[in-house]
């Protein structure tokens, strides 16, 4: 069994540092994806902003425990993230972090309570400290996974389906780690990203709200 931290980025230096450092003492292999996604409001479709140096450093530390790759082609979110699933086999455990997002507490504890459950898919509390009044609290998010053959996300970022058709999201999620949280630090990004962020959230929102509304109610 092998340990993965998933990681997909976009201009992220000022926050992946932290990511990096918050899961390579711990996982064994990181796999680090680079591209803006399909829609997304930036003319360049790989970082520009020194994250390919950053991840080169990384890997010149750690050798062959870092896979980098970088995609021109500006798949779609879903695409993308499912891609990052490539290097995994089955009976491997994966964290799916994002790039400005770091693992806190004990993360080694919660790696090995998920190796030893018979459950595939687990719950993290996702922190955003920087925002103010009820929105501030942790979300739990499905983020632990035990990879089965032909694993893709289907539909939407937080909904996986293996090859066998079963499905891995917020309701088959039961079991909530509580050794480790996942702190989210957007906040730490430059105001030109945080536009294009809310850019594409907006997109990705009325893209989801069209297609709803044409599929046929039973």
């Amino acid at each position: 069994m092998t340990s993965w931290a998933l990681i997909a980025t976009f201009d992220s230096a000022s926050t992946l540092r932290h990511t990096l450092d918050s899961v390579i003492k711990t996982v064994d292999m990181v796999h680090i994806l680079d591209g803006a996604w399909k829609g997304w409001p930036s003319e360049e479709s790989v970082s520009t902003d020194g994250t390919d140096e950053l991840v080169r450093l990384y890997q010149d530390k750690h050798h062959d425990r870092i896979i980098y790759g970088i995609m021109h082609d500006r798949p779609t979110e879903i695409e993308a993230r499912t891609r990052l699933l490539g290097q995994c086999s089955p009976g491997d455990i994966f964290l799916v972090i994002d790039s400005d997002e770091a693992a806190r507490g004990d993360l080694a504890a919660g790696l090995k309570r998920a190796e030893q459950s018979q459950v595939d898919c687990f719950r993290v509390a996702v922190f955003q400290p920087w925002k103010r009044g009820p929105s501030r609290a942790a979300i739990a998010h499905p983020r632990l996974f035990k990879y089965r053959k032909g694993m893709r996300y289907d539909g939407n970022h937080w909904s996986i389906v293996d090859a066998a058709g079963r499905r891995y999201d917020q309701d088959t999620a039961n079991i909530m780690l509580d050794e480790f949280i996942l702190l989210h630090r957007q906040n730490q990004r430059p105001s030109s990203y945080l536009d294009q962020r809310m850019a594409y959230n907006a997109q990705m929102r009325a893209k989801h709200w069209v297609e709803r509304s044409q599929t046929p109610r039973r």
